[in-house]
């Protein structure tokens, strides 16, 4: 929760991904887009993604740059649970 006792809100950007151990509002705007939510309540653990392509290309999955991975399906959510 924020400091002011209110939950926090947080905007899931494309191809962004955003997990929480906190209580938090997760939001997001989709259009051609998929988002994914995932809760895990005896952890208290929950998650957004929103990927924008299908599949993660080899050269991209291996590479050391999980920021532009996030942007396809397979990868976030895989990288999230």
């Amino acid at each position: 929760m924020a400091a002011d006792g209110e939950m926090a809100e947080v905007y899931v950007q494309p191809g962004k991904s955003h997990l929480t151990t906190k209580p938090a509002i997760l939001r997001t705007l989709l259009g051609s887009c998929v988002a994914v939510a995932f809760l895990e309540r005896p952890g208290g653990v929950g998650a957004l993604c929103h990927p924008m392509l299908p599949r993660c290309p080899d050269k991209i999955a291996r590479s050391q740059n999980v920021k532009n991975a996030r942007r396809y399906v397979d990868f976030a959510i895989r990288e999230l649970a």
